[in-house]
């Protein structure tokens, strides 16, 4: 199953706080809203209704628009309707995520893609998340999750099923990560949403520049002395 925000997040870069007590961190949230982030010739604009965030569009000449329209009941994300525009406006539907909760948190998820239906299962301890199942449509694994952290609750390692798919996350900085200003405190909780941007993991390393607020505004993502991506951020 894809999971479109899981891919959106760990693309722009996934960490956590390795201190997240300092006063760098003691930001407003609300006093500062993520706009755009550019990167080359592709631009993605975040939208928002009442306060939160209702909609990514990802733009790049001469190619389909990407869109992701936000669903929320009593402020907990609820959908994800995910679709491409094409140069003549003709509307292509990737998948539509729905989220289902036990107290605040989601446990369940079901993406409906081209008519077919995957779903997700989460798992958490001590509201960490610490496994995520993924199923075929007919109810048969495709593939386990599991995540681990350093005692202080920081994300350290994902790993899956297969044996093919591990991620390490090492060191971190202790400013705000953007990601925290367009994810609701669910989604964040599902996502292992990261307080602090992450420095470095196992092939890359990231460098930023930040505005007043401690949040990033110019990201460099390198792999050794190769620049990976360059992308700028733009605040209200």
């Amino acid at each position: 199953m894809k999971n479109l925000i899981l891919v959106f997040v760990a693309i722009l870069f996934f960490g956590c706080s390795a201190d997240d007590n300092g006063p760098e961190n003691q930001s407003n949230p609300q006093s500062l809203i993520l706009s755009k982030i550019t990167e080359g010739t592709q631009v993605t604009s975040f939208t928002y209704e009442n306060g939160l965030m209702s909609k990514i569009t990802t733009t790049k000449p001469s190619q389909n628009i990407d869109i992701r329209e936000y669903t929320y009941e009593n402020n907990k994300i609820k959908k994800i309707y995910s679709y491409e525009l094409t140069p003549i406006g003709a509307e292509i539907t990737r998948s539509t995520i729905i989220y289902k909760y036990t107290g605040n948190k989601i446990t369940s998820a079901t993406n409906t893609e081209n008519g077919v239906v995957y779903s997700d299962l989460y798992t958490y301890t001590n509201d960490l998340l610490t496994n995520r199942k993924e199923f075929f449509s007919n109810g048969s694994l495709n593939t386990s999750y599991d995540y681990e952290y350093y005692s202080d609750g920081n994300l350290k390692k994902i790993s899956s099923s297969s044996g093919t798919e591990i991620t390490n996350y090492n060191t971190y900085d202790s400013k705000n990560n953007f990601l925290k200003l367009i994810f609701t405190d669910e989604l964040e909780m599902r996502h292992n949403s990261p307080k602090n941007n992450v420095l470095t993991s196992d092939n890359y390393n990231f460098e930023y520049e930040y505005n007043s607020s401690n949040y990033p505004i110019k990201i460099t993502a390198k792999n050794g002395s190769n620049i990976v991506y360059v992308r700028n951020l733009e605040y209200l």
